[in-house]
C-alpha cells in the first residue's frame, strides 16, 4: 500500500454532488483497524474531509489509473469536530484498482 496516494471523492447528496480529496495512507489503515477491529481485512482505508461525505447517499472514488470507472466507497467513521472521515475501498472495487495499478504502474497493491 502506498503511504500517501491521493484520489478524488465524489458524493451524491440530496442537494446534488460534493467533491473532495481522499488520501490512502498507512495511518488511515492503522487507525481504522485499531478503532474498528472487526473491519474487513480485504479492504484499504483512506482519510477525507467529513464535510465531503456527510449526508451522502452514494460515495465513489475516482483514480487516474482507471479512468471512466468510479469505484464505490463506504464510510467507516466520521470525526466532525476535526472535519475528518475514514472511508474504505473493498471487494471488487479494490481488486479492480489493484489490477489497474499493476497494469499501468507496476505497483502490486494499494
Amino acid at each position: 500500500m502506498s503511504n500517501h496516494a491521493v484520489f478524488q471523492i465524489l458524493a451524491t447528496t440530496p442537494a446534488g454532488m460534493e467533491a473532495g480529496t481522499g488520501w490512502f495512507s498507512a495511518d488511515a489503515n492503522a487507525l481504522a483497524k485499531k478503532k474498528y477491529p472487526d473491519l474487513a481485512r480485504d479492504a484499504v482505508y483512506a482519510f477525507t474531509n467529513a464535510h465531503v461525505v456527510l449526508g451522502s447517499t452514494a460515495l465513489f472514488s475516482r483514480h487516474n489509473v482507471c479512468r471512466r470507472h468510479d469505484l464505490p466507497l463506504q464510510i467507516v467513521g466520521i470525526a466532525q469536530d476535526a472535519d475528518l472521515a475514514i472511508v474504505k475501498l473493498s471487494g471488487d472495487a479494490k481488486n479492480f484498482l489493484e489490477q489497474k495499478l499493476r497494469e499501468k504502474t507496476g505497483i502490486a497493491a494499494i
